[in-house]
């Protein structure tokens, strides 16, 4: 029975002598940077950790037998470093060598200086109705995300349908004329996500969460909720309130993980023969 390695010590000794030579730079250089930084070995491979356990980046060999650094969030520097490519990882990007003598040292250390500054701050900006640009990169993320999520639950052309009556630059700026408020989700400067709100007279009308497909499991939606719990108390409402498609199970499982409860269904006619077959569900704050 092959048994993963225990230390990176042993996991190096058991390599190629093409990726002892490279770790031994990148160990170098990660030391130079910050002789704090630990080295073990997580999912069979060495991982470079922060003090906080917040991992760096880590080294492993590809299946046409490269050897491959790849740095956590690395995905946020891709512009600013166009060297590192994007992998099937959702936040990671990599440098790809055969070659040890191809290293470049001084643009590693750029690219692990860059990632240990990288912080998952998350911020929620309020949408101007008149920041065009900003509305219409919603619109292209509303496209992106209802088409790969919806269009199994409710068929595409009512996906195109509803895009167009409730998702398009010009819907959404007549929502916010109407008391919609949108925020954008941000994390490293980056669109993450969205969602809309609007104050009723006895809950807060959580109209629309979305968060793209590379930024969930980041507990974003934790962040969205706390938002608007506040902003809600703030506004002496003790309710939030929503309505999700009776088949869409995921989400209706997370709502109810953070105390949402079923309190009624609810169809709407939305026009062109389609409907939105509804739960409406709550959450007393």
């Amino acid at each position: 029975m092959n048994r993963q390695p225990t230390s990176v010590a042993l996991y190096i000794s058991n390599q190629p002598e093409v990726i002892s030579i490279i770790y031994d730079i990148l160990h170098e250089i990660i030391m130079e940077h910050d002789n704090s930084i630990q080295s073990s070995i997580n999912y069979g491979i060495p991982f470079y950790k922060n003090s906080k356990g917040k991992a760096i980046c880590y080294l492993m060999t590809t299946k046409t037998k490269e050897v491959a650094i790849t740095f956590w969030n690395g995905a946020f520097i891709m512009d600013e470093f166009p060297q590192l490519h994007k992998g099937t990882r959702k936040l990671m990007a990599s440098l790809y060598y055969k070659n040890p003598e191809k290293i470049d040292i001084h643009l590693v250390k750029k690219i692990i200086n860059k990632v240990m500054n990288i912080q998952d701050k998350v911020n929620i900006k309020k949408v101007n109705p008149s920041d065009k640009k900003e509305i219409q990169s919603i619109e292209v993320m509303a496209h992106k995300i209802w088409k790969a999520h919806y269009t199994p639950i409710i068929g595409i052309d009512q996906v195109k349908y509803m895009l167009e009556k409730f998702q398009s630059t010009k819907a959404m700026s007549k929502q916010m004329n109407e008391g919609y408020c949108y925020f954008s989700l941000l994390l490293q400067d980056q669109l993450a996500g969205y969602f809309s709100i609007q104050k009723r007279k006895e809950a807060l009308f959580l109209s629309k969460v979305y968060i793209d497909e590379p930024f969930r499991g980041k507990k974003l939606f934790d962040k969205v909720l706390k938002f608007v719990i506040d902003y809600a108390l703030d506004n002496e409402l003790n309710k939030i309130e929503l309505t999700v498609n009776k088949y869409n199970t995921n989400s209706i499982e997370i709502y109810q993980s953070k105390g949402f409860e079923i309190v009624q269904e609810a169809v709407f006619d939305i026009g062109k023969g389609y409907i939105m077959d509804d739960y409406v569900m709550v959450l007393s704050i």
